[in-house]
């Protein structure tokens, strides 16, 4: 598995009011690539957190490669100080644009 990503400080434009990605489902839960939520875009993956862990504080995003999908990997901090990450299946909607494509054999380059 490799992966790249970073850290940002804010995250702006979040509907909190929304549904959460999918249905919660104890055999999806995100814990684990395996376990990936699968989502149709950035912002459901953002909205499933704030249903599951409404006081979560945002720490990082990040791409992970695992064979020849990729996957979000979002970090937070609970407020306990302890971190919980989510994984997320984004190949429904990352192949389907072009953006997604370049951004791909850019990261092909480095996940070499």
């Amino acid at each position: 598995m490799i992966s790249i990503g970073c850290t940002i400080s804010k995250i702006t434009g979040l509907n909190t009011d929304a549904p959460p990605a999918a249905v919660i489902n104890p055999e999806k839960d995100g814990g684990s690539i395996e376990c990936a939520v699968p989502v149709g875009s950035v912002l459901e993956e953002y909205n499933y957190v704030r249903a599951v862990c409404p006081t979560c504080v945002f720490l990082s995003h990040r791409i992970v490669k695992n064979g020849k999908k990729l996957y979000d990997l979002l970090t937070y901090y609970k407020d306990d100080k302890t971190q919980q990450s989510w994984y997320f299946d984004i190949n429904s909607f990352f192949w389907k644009n072009l953006a997604g494509k370049i951004a791909l054999q850019l990261l092909s380059k480095f996940l070499r």
